[in-house]
């Protein structure tokens, strides 16, 4: 498994500007990146990203973006030469099953769109997506019977902080998992450096790794024990200690 870097980790870090940042991701040992969808940054993250032999493995488009722009959206994708974007939802866009439902029929509907400009769309979860709040069933399990072509992005570090089974999860998602977000989560569900929480890295992205997820996303959103390089530099190192 190839190992990514969600951007928005080093967002502390934006005062560096982008060739600062994106070199020192690089000298961590990451060799891909997700990012959010900026048009108005398209040409310097082109050139930087090519600099540093960085692959831009998603874009964090949003459904209302793709749905009304999205042309720009498109043109930004082959700006950074990527082809899966990203969409997800608040929890309460998902608090009813009746909601989850019409979720599920729109991003099937956005991935058929896209999908016939060669592009997938996958949904990223939080904790919400897989707390069992309708009679046993996750939106996540309801996402599923009710949809058959939007594709996954897993955030394992959420999905554990939900309580869920994840490597349940991940063998019965099998093809339709795009990308994984690798998150880690410490015994007090506070977030953390990727192998210093209780997710079970070995056994979760071996089962991953099984249902051919290509591409490991590090993402950390707060609670950093050092700075956000020497965060994203611990992550790595301890993911290539395992994969």
């Amino acid at each position: 498994m190839n190992i990514g870097l969600q951007l928005y980790t080093v967002r502390d870090q934006l005062n560096l500007g982008y060739d600062e940042i994106l070199k020192r991701v690089s000298e961590a040992g990451y060799t891909g990146i997700e990012i959010g969808y900026s048009p108005e940054s398209a040409d310097e993250l082109g050139r930087l990203i090519k600099k540093y032999s960085l692959k831009v493995t998603s874009v964090g488009a949003g459904a209302d973006d793709i749905e009304n722009a999205y042309d720009k959206v498109k043109e930004f994708m082959k700006q950074m030469d990527s082809d899966i974007m990203i969409v997800g939802f608040g929890e309460s866009d998902l608090d009813t099953v009746e909601k989850a439902m019409q979720v599920a029929a729109r991003l099937d509907k956005l991935a058929k769109k896209i999908g016939a400009d060669a592009y997938t769309l996958a949904c990223h979860n939080h904790w919400w997506e897989f707390t069992e709040r309708f009679d046993g069933k996750t939106v996540t399990d309801i996402f599923c019977e009710n949809s058959e072509v939007f594709k996954f992005e897993i955030d394992i570090g959420w999905a554990s902080y939900a309580g869920a089974d994840v490597v349940k999860y991940i063998n019965k998602l099998g093809g339709r998992i795009a990308l994984l977000h690798i998150k880690d989560v410490t015994v007090d569900k506070k977030l953390t450096e990727v192998g210093s929480g209780t997710v079970d890295m070995k056994k979760i992205l071996g089962a991953a790794s099984s249902a051919g997820v290509k591409w490991g996303i590090v993402e950390q959103d707060d609670n950093f024990r050092h700075s956000s390089f020497e965060s994203i530099k611990a992550s790595y190192d301890y993911l290539k200690s395992i994969l």
